[in-house]
């Protein structure tokens, strides 16, 4: 069994998500940021859910270190856009940093 990182995606915006939204959590490794490394990944369609949405990663305990740094981020997509985004990513999982964050997420307009 490998390591839980729970929390929730969110946004601010009274904007309903459409079902076929897909909400993208990733767990990395940003020890080297010029190489971040992932270390676990859920993706799932909204399916009518709406903000805030809880997740669940699981996190292989082989593939961390006490001493590197690791990160939460989340995406939204709609039809392969990008719709939200994490304006920065939340520390996680060392150096005293928790397993359960919350994540806000901000509107993603196209240029």
């Amino acid at each position: 069994m490998g390591i839980l990182v729970r929390g929730r995606v969110l946004y601010r915006e009274r904007i309903a998500l459409l079902p076929q939204a897909l909400v993208d959590v990733r767990v990395m490794d940003v020890t080297d940021p010029s190489a971040p490394m992932l270390v676990g990944r859920t993706a799932f369609q909204a399916g009518g859910r709406q903000v805030p949405i809880d997740f669940e990663v699981e996190v292989d305990p082989t593939l961390m270190d006490a001493r590197s740094d690791y990160v939460v981020e989340a995406n939204v997509y709609l039809d392969g856009r990008l719709t939200w985004a994490q304006a920065r990513a939340a520390p996680v999982l060392t150096k005293g940093h928790p397993v359960e964050v919350e994540l806000l997420l901000l509107r993603h307009l196209e240029p």
